[in-house]
């Protein structure tokens, strides 16, 4: 075989590129095609469960190893025939209690007829507590026929409405306390809205439902509500733990930075997923189970949340 010429080289060292080149191409197409696959399970049919332990001296022998299962923003979202896939997914990890943290239903176009199909194959299993979300709000706002329907068929079902209230979860002769508190719709704002406005949420706006003369300091109390945008002011009522959701897990959810929107149009929203702490109480950010103002997510599935109780 005779020597290479320059031209051979060259041929060689192109033909090389091009390969590469083609190489490079067909990987590319194989990982945006397996990006868009990614994304549409993601978007249509993938549920986690994001497992939290809270461990307290509040907590009794009674309770430790109790699993509370919250449930948030569904949006009227359906996984497989009457949500049999999520069902499936619930009973799967066996819980001692659900809670539902608002956004059950639209605000628009809907009666709520998901959550309460959903309801009443869950009530047949577990205590269920729900509180509203904004979207409940303005349906009460809008048709408040529509709203009391809805919840008329909640309670009948057996669901435990709280609005504004507090009840006594037990165990034998122990106990935890659950409130659940709305927030009024004027305080679902931006926050740029807020900082620039004279409205301001303060402990004055939950003072009612979590009353400081009856405050239980040696229980374990639970705090259900919708928006946590206003956790520097729920921890004042000083609850152990606050179960919230509305954020749908920022949207978009970006490496090393979180999530990128809120459904009030808030850019990088400062509570958007997972655990936070502040002084003694914890507070839980469900990334929930649907959509609405931006009708899908990027890196951010669909979750549902267990939270398991262990004494210290």
């Amino acid at each position: 075989m005779g020597k290479k010429t320059y031209y051979d080289i060259i041929t060689d060292k192109l033909y090389i590129r091009r390969f590469q080149l083609r190489k490079f191409k067909i990987c590319f197409l194989v990982a945006i095609l397996l990006l868009f696959v990614y994304l549409y399970f993601e978007n249509t049919s993938l549920i986690t469960v994001d497992k939290t332990d809270i461990v307290s001296n509040k907590i009794d022998s009674s309770f430790n190893g109790y699993k509370i299962l919250q449930l948030s923003d569904l949006h009227s979202r359906r996984f497989g025939k009457n949500n049999k896939n999520l069902i499936k997914k619930i009973d799967k990890v066996d819980p001692d209690v659900i809670v539902c943290t608002g956004d059950m239903m639209n605000s628009t176009d809907d009666e709520g007829n998901v959550f309460i199909n959903l309801a009443g194959k869950l009530t047949k299993n577990y205590p269920v507590y729900y509180i509203d979300g904004n979207h409940e709000q303005l349906v009460q706002y809008n048709n408040v026929s529509v709203y009391d329907d809805y919840i008329a068929s909640l309670k009948n079902l057996g669901v435990h409405v709280l609005k504004n209230k507090k009840v006594q979860v037990r165990k034998g002769s122990s106990y935890i306390n659950m409130y659940g508190l709305n927030i009024d719709l004027i305080y679902y704002s931006t926050q740029n809205d807020l900082k620039n406005s004279n409205i301001k949420y303060s402990e004055r706006n939950f003072s009612k439902t979590i009353n400081k003369e009856t405050f239980e300091k040696d229980k374990f109390n639970v705090l259900l509500t919708h928006d946590p945008l206003y956790f520097e002011v729920y921890e004042k009522s000083k609850v152990d733990l606050i179960l919230t959701g509305h954020i749908h897990g920022g949207i978009v959810r970006i490496p090393f930075k979180g999530g990128l929107l809120s459904p009030d149009q808030d850019w990088f929203p400062r509570y958007y997923h997972g655990l936070y702490t502040l002084n003694d109480t914890n507070m839980i950010v469900s990334a929930g189970l649907g959509n609405y103002t931006v009708n899908f997510r990027f890196f951010n599935p669909f979750e549902i949340n267990l939270i398991t109780l262990k004494s210290e």
